[in-house]
């Protein structure tokens, strides 16, 4: 399939040590200048292999019969692979390992499925809910970024969760051709670009139907639906982060390396700056360069301090010439000193069981076989991928917060997936013609669990439609506008493709106090709030905002009062105060 890496090299290199990935059967038969259809005589003699199963010293045992081989295999007793070395974990008993085109065509088309089913998955959410308020804040935030380029626009304070220049622009670019559904489609063409990485990854470390299980498991969780339709930077940080380990892993061959260990330092310098969380998974893409070396640990350590290297250079000229420090300010105020959120760590590991807990079950058992099977690097690597599952749970519940757990825990997932997908092709060395059910049934499992999580998390939020009806019939702009703090974002971004640019400020910037004294005085002609279940008390609630007696005491008249239900049954109310005409700014 176009876009995906080729994975038909087996994971170790030959025995040779020249590592070029390339089978000895095609080196011989182009030596040779015979057809790779027609066999030589000396192979005419050579019986089909058909059957053969891992020993428990690490060698091949092959059964045979008398039927005439293929031409391009050789009849030998495989040595026994290195326990400190990644190989596949299939070995050369199950189809994986045949070569024949028929097998690889089938794989791909086992992806071509999988991608199918995951855009299906998340073209059911594209257009059932309204712009979300990170949506809106990214892409007007990215309006504002060309606006700055091309016309010299002064640019807002905000502090992004990612580098502004990133993804913003690129969503904005989306949003420009095809509205919010534009910006929605381009992330699902990311995460489904990182779910052909995830297949190419899994079947270079291990074998192709590890990558064939892991990608449906991938496409299974329930967030990764969401996230394929999630017009933010997440999605495109996922897949940075999963093209940054599939280069990592790829210079574990060839004679590329060093190129290829640079550009995954350099792909994973820029899913940091889409994302600054994404840095959290670091560490894991590290590991990555060093657990799949087909080396000793010294020369294997030695690619990993090469790519921390290579990063460091990368990114500290990047974030002086492009940020300085205001990006500083922003990783510092969104990311790694954020404050806690009051939410018992209990409780949000407590909300990432269900979200995690397939797929990290699966890749403990992948731990756990590769030990007894194995032992040694691969083992290491089943286990860092294991605790990457583990690292957006364990650090939100550090920090005491539930918010955007659901996103963050599919970064984690993609790698899981990986050892989760060796895990379950196990069962297709023990019965290559029935083992595939067992990955069958853990990613059906992992999706029924996963459909009503998704359908849930992505329309938690009230349909901002009739707010922005009620809105516009109030138009043109008077003055500065006062809403609640995501109501204030969903508002700017539909105002501006309205061709209207007003000044909204939240409440959430203000002390009760500051706002009813902005209220009293008139210095805001518009007032917003947000009231319903589940809501906790903010600023405005506990301002003379949430009073009708004392904002019409202060000369404001109630013109819209918008009933909202989301997709869990809370209720709750839109109300939208004005001045008539002439009363802004005269107190």
């Amino acid at each position: 399939m176009a876009g995906v890496p080729p994975v038909d090299e087996p994971s170790a290199p030959p025995p040779n040590g020249n590592g070029d990935g390339n089978h000895g059967r095609h080196r011989k038969h182009a030596a040779s200048g015979q057809r790779a259809d027609s066999p030589s005589p000396a192979l005419e003699r050579v019986p089909a292999v058909v059957g053969a199963r891992v020993g428990s010293e690490g060698t091949v045992q092959v059964a045979v019969s008398a039927k005439l081989a293929e031409p391009a295999e050789e009849l030998v007793e495989a040595p026994a692979t290195s326990r400190t070395t990644p190989s596949p974990a299939d070995g050369p008993a199950a189809a994986d390992a045949s070569g024949h085109g028929g097998w690889r065509h089938s794989y791909q088309l086992g992806l071509l499925l999988i991608l199918v089913v995951q855009s299906g998955l998340a073209l059911r959410l594209l257009w059932s809910n309204s712009v979300f308020q990170d949506e809106a804040e990214y892409l007007w935030y990215g309006h504002m970024e060309w606006a700055h380029w091309l016309h010299g626009t002064p640019l807002p304070t905000y502090y992004l969760s990612g580098a502004p220049v990133v993804y913003p622009p690129l969503g904005a670019l989306a949003d420009s051709v095809a509205g919010l559904a534009g910006a929605r489609l381009l992330s699902l063409l990311f995460m489904l670009a990182a779910t052909a990485l995830l297949y190419g990854t899994a079947s270079r470390l291990f074998t192709r139907s590890a990558g064939l299980i892991a990608a449906a498991i991938f496409v299974a969780v329930g967030p990764t639906a969401d996230m394929s339709v999630w017009a933010t930077y997440d999605p495109m940080a996922i897949f940075l982060m999963a093209l940054s380990s599939w280069l990592a892993v790829r210079a574990a061959r060839g004679r590329l390396t060093e190129l290829w260990i640079f550009l995954a330092a350099a792909v994973m310098v820029l899913a940091d700056a889409a994302k600054w969380a994404t840095g959290l998974w670091n560490p894991v893409i590290i590991a990555l360069v060093v657990l799949a070396a087909p080396t000793g640990w010294a020369m294997a350590l030695a690619r990993g301090v090469r790519m921390v290297s290579y990063a460091v250079a990368i990114a500290a000229p990047a974030l002086y010439v492009f940020g300085g420090s205001k990006y500083l300010v922003q990783i510092s105020a969104s990311t790694t000193q954020r404050g806690s959120g009051g939410n018992a760590q209990f409780s949000v590991l407590w909300t990432a069981a269900p979200l995690v807990g397939m797929v990290l079950v699966l890749a403990l058992l992948a731990v756990v076989l590769s030990w007894r099977e194995r032992g040694g690097r691969q083992t290491l690597l089943c286990a860092v991928l294991a605790l990457a599952v583990l690292l957006a749970p364990l650090y939100q519940a550090h920090i005491q917060t539930t918010v955007s757990l659901y996103k963050h825990v599919v970064f984690g997932s993609w790698f899981g997936a990986i050892a989760a997908g060796y895990a379950m092709s196990r069962a297709v060395v023990v019965n290559a013609a029935k083992g595939w059910r067992v990955g069958l049934a853990a990613a059906t499992f992992t999706g029924l669990v996963g459909f009503g999580q998704a359908s849930g998390w992505y329309g938690y939020w009230p349909n901002s439609g009739p707010l922005l009806a009620a809105v516009e019939r109030q138009l043109p702009v008077r003055g500065p506008m006062l809403m609640d703090a995501g109501d204030q974002m969903v508002m700017l971004y539909d105002l501006q493709h309205a061709g209207v640019q007003p000044e909204i400020m939240t409440s959430y910037a203000f002390t009760p106090d500051a706002i009813s004294t902005m209220i009293e005085s008139h210095k805001v002609w518009m007032v917003e709030t947000d009231t319903g279940t589940g809501i906790p008390p903010d600023s405005a609630s506990e301002s003379v905002a949430s009073n009708p007696r004392a904002m019409a005491q202060a000369g404001y008249r109630r013109v819209a009062r918008i009933r909202w239900r989301d997709h869990d049954g809370a209720v709750g109310w839109f109300t939208i105060w004005v001045l008539p005409r002439g009363l802004h700014g005269a107190a």
